[in-house]
């Protein structure tokens, strides 16, 4: 009626879930979880904070498959080290439950392996994501799905563990399924079944 595509309500939907303000029962419906005038003032001025949830994650998406790819063909030891320590660190935080020390841990294992592709472009692109994904909006929609479902870390840290492997083993088309894997994953998670 309003010439507006599902993903986008699908999207809307994700983010004032994220936020608080309504709740998703498969099979039930959504409902207004809470009406308070600072949550709904806050979800407005996000909208307006600029790249939607779409776009930032069609860009991650992208930008992180190729990579991956590229990384482990041409990732150093000391950078493997880092990427590891990375990843052991992302499951520290993950068993005490400090998600803020989760996602820095995560953001620096992926701006490690931009660092290790040895190409400034993309190291410099992989920052101005994470620049984006640090908005408040894409912050709300991780912690959210972090902390509503339960097995979000656990898939989380296999993927980067089976991404290490690829990366130990120098396998660029591995390092390449397990993100575009990864990827299709949350899509379906955030956005639903296309």
């Amino acid at each position: 009626m309003y010439g507006v595509a599902r993903s986008s309500v699908r999207e809307a939907l994700s983010a004032l879930e994220a936020l608080g303000i309504l709740k998703r029962r498969v099979g039930d419906g959504t409902y207004v979880q809470s009406c308070d005038i600072w949550l709904l003032s806050r979800a407005m001025a996000m909208s307006n904070e600029g790249a939607g949830l779409r776009s930032v994650f069609e860009l991650q998406q992208i930008l992180e498959v190729g990579v991956a790819e590229l990384a482990a063909q041409v990732i150093t030891q000391d950078k493997l080290e880092e990427a590891e320590a990375a990843v052991k660190k992302m499951r520290c935080e993950a068993d005490s439950g400090d998600i803020e020390s989760y996602l820095a841990a995560d953001r620096r294992f992926h701006l490690t392996l931009a660092k290790a592709t040895d190409n400034p472009l993309l190291e410099q692109a992989v920052c101005q994501l994470m620049e984006q994904m640090n908005k408040p909006l894409w912050r709300a929609v991780k912690r959210y799905f972090i902390r509503s479902q339960t097995e979000y870390l656990e898939q989380s840290l296999k993927t980067h563990q089976q991404l290490l492997t690829a990366l130990k083993s120098k396998d660029p088309t591995m390092a390449r399924d397990v993100m575009k894997d990864h990827f299709d994953r949350i899509g379906k998670e955030i956005f639903g079944d296309e």
